[in-house]
């Protein structure tokens, strides 16, 4: 059997849609948190630039103790390079040198 077909209540009318734009980002509610999310963004890389910066100026100044700086070196560069491993004495063969 087929069953009686029940009426429905009307639709409300849809309301106008919002047409504009604007670029006072403060003007939205999602406009002004995402505004606000990025000036947080900046303050923290900023604190974290300058942080950076004042680590390096620590670690590249020179040894406040009096204590011996070494001597900078590129990395992967060999502690032995202009060294050498023998004296007058040493017979030739037994020489090493690192250039």
């Amino acid at each position: 059997m087929v069953e009686r077909i029940s009426r429905t209540s009307p639709s409300a009318a849809s309301l106008q849609t919002e047409s504009g734009q604007t670029l006072n980002l403060g003007s939205d509610a999602q406009n002004a948190w995402v505004a606000a999310r990025q000036s947080k963004i900046n303050h923290d890389l900023e604190e974290r630039q300058q942080r950076d910066a004042e680590e390096k100026i620590a670690h590249d100044s020179p040894a406040e103790d009096g204590g011996d700086v070494e001597e900078k070196r590129l990395s992967g560069e060999s502690e032995r390079i202009g060294t050498q491993n023998f004296d007058e004495n040493t017979p030739f063969g037994e020489r090493v040198v690192i250039v």
